[in-house]
């Protein structure tokens, strides 16, 4: 694993999720991280460097980690614990690929806009949370975590079409 780390951007030579440092993204001017895999978060450079790390052991272990007691999952725990997510949950978004985070943060700000038009209704909201979000908030992984679609990606990579 390398993580490639400049003064405004990450990289890896074995995931394509990335992170970058925006002056303007957080309101106290001093700016922050933002990685793809977890795109609406301002991440300090520490933070930054763990997502990528998740990235990085996600894309590398990923049949191991198809194992609840494989010892990875300790270090994908803590490394998690450390952004406020549970390992598993940092596990499903890290295994999507960058373009997907993409999609949904686009879809999920045109659903803002379009609701900002729109007269507040609490009791609408809270039916549609509800009815979106499991009861502990967190994907279930074995929905979101495709193992195949690492695979995939890693086979790609190897025929030099990939990255």
């Amino acid at each position: 694993m390398a993580t490639r780390i400049t003064g405004f951007e990450m990289s890896s030579d074995v995931t394509r999720h990335t992170a970058r440092f925006d002056d303007h993204a957080a309101a106290d001017g001093n700016g922050a991280w933002i990685v793809t895999w977890l795109l609406g978060r301002l991440l300090t450079k520490n933070q930054a460097v763990t997502a990528m790390t998740i990235a990085e052991a996600v894309y590398m272990h990923a049949d191991e980690l198809m194992d609840n007691a494989h010892p990875w999952w300790g270090h994908i725990d803590a490394w998690a614990a450390e952004l406020g997510l549970k390992g598993p949950h940092a596990v499903a978004e890290a295994s999507l690929p960058p373009e997907e985070h993409q999609e949904r943060h686009n879809a999920e700000r045109d659903a803002e806009e379009d609701d900002a038009e729109q007269p507040f209704d609490a009791e609408a909201n809270a039916a549609r949370w509800a009815a979106e979000t499991p009861w502990d908030g967190i994907p279930n992984p074995a929905r979101t975590f495709r193992p195949d679609d690492i695979k995939q990606e890693q086979a790609a990579d190897a025929d030099g079409k990939g990255m």
